[in-house]
């Protein structure tokens, strides 16, 4: 039983080791897919987004917006933005922005709060275009701010041109990612930020990681379904359930040995009484192997005392009976002579 025992055990960690690993290649596998997908989708977006730059900045080169800018002529400079905003697919609203004029503004389709600000700013002071963000999220008409920044013929920074895109085409980006064992999300500010688009799939809760949005502030995460390990509790389950079995067999065996060991001491105990006694011994058998030549043996001495103990009084119950002596009468008219004449067996003649 306890080879039987070891080797079950033996067993089930070696069946569990290798479903551990299993699963464990299961599950790398599956995050290097999830992290393959994403780095597709994030190239996808940032090629988009860089179009959306360079489909501006056609609509730029006719240098219509510089001069507006430099005119500094409120009307012309609307006028170029309502041209802009007709010319350019997907542009909600256009704003041409003066250095000296950077502020919030609440009107038009896309207003500008206080994070378009900053992005004016950055744009102006740095010269280059901005990453990509959405701006309005709380307001839920969120959309999708790019700044590039106007130059005039001898490239001093004359303003900067502000477009709010429609950013419905980073949502089916998402949305349409291909599905894996997991989900997408696209998050902007961070690893607590908010979550701006979610692919298809169910969350698992157990990050996978994430992949950055070049040109933006984005981040791509996806989770990964943790590894199945209903293999493994199936084993543990069958594992436990055969060592509850192996203990109630090793319980019921323990029993019946007791039972049998009790049983041969007896036998052993009525044999050496027997071979005391001398008188008739029980059958000897023996239920256990160990205690089988024992028993034998005792049962052979029981015998020999026995037989021993019979021999004498057969040849007791053999031999003549001894006479009693009869005395010799003396003769008639005389007197004993004071000795007694025992009669002797056989001739009489003989004895003379």
């Amino acid at each position: 039983l306890p080879t039987v025992v070891v080797g079950v055990a033996l067993l089930a960690l070696m069946g569990f080791y290798a479903l551990q690993q299993i699963a464990a290649k299961e599950h790398a596998s599956a995050v290097r897919a999830a992290a393959s997908v994403a780095a597709a989708v994030a190239a996808t977006i940032e090629a988009e987004q860089d179009a959306r730059h360079d489909q501006l900045g056609l609509a730029l080169a006719d240098g219509k917006a510089r001069a507006a800018l430099q005119s500094a002529n409120a009307e012309q400079v609307d006028a170029v933005e309502a041209e802009l905003q007709r010319r350019v697919a997907g542009l909600i609203q256009v704003r041409l922005v003066l250095p000296d004029a950077i502020q919030p503004d609440a009107g038009g389709a896309a207003p500008l709060g206080y994070a378009g600000v900053d992005m004016v700013r950055r744009t102006l002071e740095s010269g280059d275009r901005s990453p990509a963000e959405i701006h309005q999220i709380k307001s839920g008409v969120p959309y999708l701010a790019l700044a590039t920044p106007l130059l005039s013929a001898d490239d001093n920074r004359i303003g900067v041109v502000f477009g709010a895109w429609d950013m419905r085409f980073i949502e089916r980006l998402i949305e349409g990612s291909p599905a894996f064992s997991g989900r997408l999300r696209l998050v902007q500010g961070g690893a607590d930020g908010h979550v701006v688009a979610h692919g298809p799939g169910a969350e698992s809760g157990v990050d996978g990681g994430t992949v950055p949005v070049s040109g933006s502030i984005w981040e791509l995460a996806y989770d990964v379904k943790p590894a199945d390990d209903s293999g493994s509790m199936l084993l543990l389950g069958l594992v436990g359930a055969g060592a509850v079995v192996l203990l109630l067999v090793a319980v019921l065996q323990w029993r019946s040995l007791a039972r049998d060991l009790h049983g041969d001491m007896g036998t052993l105990v009525a044999l050496a009484e027997a071979i005391l006694n001398r008188s008739n011994a029980p059958p000897a058998r023996a239920r256990l192997s160990g205690c089988g030549a024992a028993s034998a043996l005792l049962g052979q001495y029981a015998r020999d005392a026995r037989e021993q103990k019979v021999a004498p009084r057969t040849a007791a119950a053999a031999a003549p009976a001894e006479r009693p002596s009869t005395p010799v009468a003396a003769p008639i008219g005389g007197q004993a002579a004071g000795f007694e004449v025992e009669e002797l067996e056989g001739d009489a003649a003989g004895a003379f």
